[in-house]
């Protein structure tokens, strides 16, 4: 598989990721849907950056994270939770 493929199949391997993501939160009821708001920004946010910045990740991580075998989304969201956030202050 070349280079270009590779990218390729990780955009839809993202879209897919977050395709699966919006149903899954779709059938829950309203207050859940509330419930999630924050996660459903955050990893509106992180697909839209990886998108963004897919052509420029090295060829040696692109191929990683093509096999991941994970959620993406999920994992750059879990880790993003640890991060400490001042915006409120």
């Amino acid at each position: 598989m070349g280079e270009k493929e590779a990218r390729s199949l990780l955009e839809k391997r993202l879209y897919l990721e977050l395709q699966i993501f919006r149903y899954s939160v779709l059938r829950k009821s309203k207050r859940e849907i509330y419930d999630c708001a924050y996660k459903i920004e955050v990893l509106e946010t992180i697909y839209d950056i990886l998108l963004e910045i897919i052509q420029n990740i090295k060829e040696e991580i692109l191929y990683h994270l093509l096999w991941w075998n994970g959620g993406i989304l999920e994992l750059m969201y879990q880790e993003w939770l640890k991060k400490e956030d001042s915006s409120h202050d």
